[in-house]
């Protein structure tokens, strides 16, 4: 869900409560310090522009300068921003109030401590935004906050409620200044990949124009691998923020301007991408491209792909939640064209009827037209391209 879901925001905040396992015991938590400092790292190997809040005590009963200075450590180890940080307290009945209780002064220096180190891991991650491009959620007309949380200013009123790409330009006071972003957003795209073609449905439906850049896989441009940290399409830059993800990509888009009401959808469409994705793709590639993987039977994989097809069906009423498409339609219809052609005679001739209009439908649509007209490979110099393409 880190790496996919497209609602989930780069920004987590942990009930860590302490950094040294003894003192973890004692409070009766299920993690150690290691366990924090794991996830920490599995979530931003999935997220990179993950930011990490925590609750952290002070002062717990039986801690000595030792046991507090492991707390130290792992804002670091963590590599922890927004701390909230509390004094201990005792609270009668309590296990821990019946414990060695730590010196009133000494709880107040090292929260103070503590605060003063997270105040110089907001200002580290304050300046480490300058420069950068975010899309930030307006609280009210001169306020917001970036995906990560960050309180950004505006000099110019925005509109409330809306999501606002800005670059941040300085730091005022300890606060973060933005304007907003003018330049189009580029686009690295591959036609055929299913990928980039839901990228493009959502920026097609936002209504929101892009520099499109049409890459050749087998010979990628020096400008998109310098781009894309994962080096595949679809990669969205927008100012310096680069989006890598098409889920990703398909949110920002439509968090800008959704004017079909595409992510107003149950929540069930949220598992069926994730299903999509995960054990459908899965299947998928190993029934497509079986010189892949010569130890595996691709009907096997055809066999377990189908599964989901099946799924599908049962709820197919014309699309995937009623006569209108939603999100959830264009994440998923672009891999179901991936598998119906590896054998089309095949798949047109099984028992999920509905499932073949839906996809015959969207392949007959002026709106899959639109999203796959052919572009020569993009390189440095040529002329923009702009999709969708507006007269």
């Amino acid at each position: 869900a880190i790496a996919t879901e497209p609602r989930l925001m780069p920004h987590l905040h942990l009930s860590l409560q302490h950094g040294d396992d003894l003192i973890l015991k004692r409070m009766k938590r299920r993690h150690l310090r290691d366990d924090a400092i794991q996830f920490c790292e599995e979530a931003r190997k999935l997220r990179p522009d993950m930011v990490f809040g925590a609750d952290i005590i002070a002062g717990f009963p039986t801690e000595t300068e030792a046991h507090f200075e492991n707390s130290v450590k792992l804002v670091d180890e963590c590599d922890l921003t927004w701390l909230h940080v509390f004094p201990y307290s005792a609270r009668q009945g309590t296990p821990a109030a019946r414990m060695p209780a730590v010196d009133g002064r000494l709880i107040k220096e090292r929260a103070a401590i503590l605060r003063q180190k997270g105040d110089e891991k907001v200002q580290t991650h304050l300046r480490d935004q300058v420069g950068k491009v975010h899309a930030v959620l307006m609280e009210n007309p001169n306020m917001g906050r970036t995906e990560q949380f960050t309180e950004v200013c505006f000099d110019a009123s925005q509109q409330e409620s809306e999501i606002v790409t800005a670059q941040i330009t300085d730091i005022v006071n300890g606060k973060l200044f933005a304007a907003p972003v003018t330049p189009y957003p580029i686009l690295y795209s591959f036609r055929r990949c299913p990928y980039a073609m839901r990228a493009r449905l959502a920026i097609a439906s936002s209504e929101i124009q892009v520099e499109l850049r049409e890459i050749v896989l087998r010979d990628k441009t020096p400008e998109f691998l310098e781009t894309s940290p994962t080096a595949t399409v679809p990669c969205l830059k927008i100012g310096e923020r680069i989006v890598d993800e098409s889920l990703h990509i398909m949110a920002w888009a439509l968090g800008q301007n959704d004017p079909e009401n595409l992510m107003q959808m149950p929540t069930e469409g949220y598992s069926l991408m994730s299903t999509c994705d995960g054990t459908f793709k899965h299947a998928l590639d190993r029934y497509k491209y079986p010189t892949r993987y010569p130890e595996i039977d691709p009907i096997v994989n055809r066999d377990a792909a189908s599964s989901f097809i099946q799924e599908l069906e049962q709820r197919l009423d014309g699309n995937l939640f009623g006569p209108d498409p939603k999100l959830a339609d264009f994440a998923i219809l672009p891999f179901i064209r991936q598998f119906a052609h590896v054998d089309l005679d095949w798949f047109s001739a099984q028992p999920w009827e509905k499932t073949v209009v839906w996809l015959q439908s969207f392949k007959d649509s002026a709106r899959f037209a639109a999203i796959m007209d052919k572009y020569p490979k993009w390189v440095n110099g040529d002329a923009p391209t702009y999709f969708p393409y507006q007269d």
